[in-house]
């Protein structure tokens, strides 16, 4: 259907709007990396980069798998259950 809107959680959106943004910085760097930037500032270039690329690869990845494991738990526990029907 065109225009069909999708729902997601807020917790989906903020983990893509966080991935988008750590990986256009990812992005950024390399390219400005790639068309040359001044010795004195390679090395901060460089180090900068490398922890964009860390955000992506791993920080990110790891802080949703740790609240979505801490959300199944909280759903598995004795803490929420179905009202009854009366």
């Amino acid at each position: 259907m065109a225009g069909e809107i999708i729902v997601e959680s807020g917790v989906s959106w903020l983990r893509d709007k966080l991935n988008q943004v750590a990986q256009d910085r990812l992005d950024f760097l390399t390219e400005g990396i790639a068309d040359g930037v001044p010795l004195h500032e390679y090395t901060a270039m460089v180090g900068r980069r490398k922890e964009a690329k860390r955000w992506v690869d791993f920080v990110l990845t790891e802080i949703f798998q740790e609240f979505q494991q801490a959300d199944d738990a909280a759903l598995e526990s004795d803490g929420l259950e179905e009202m009854p029907d009366e």
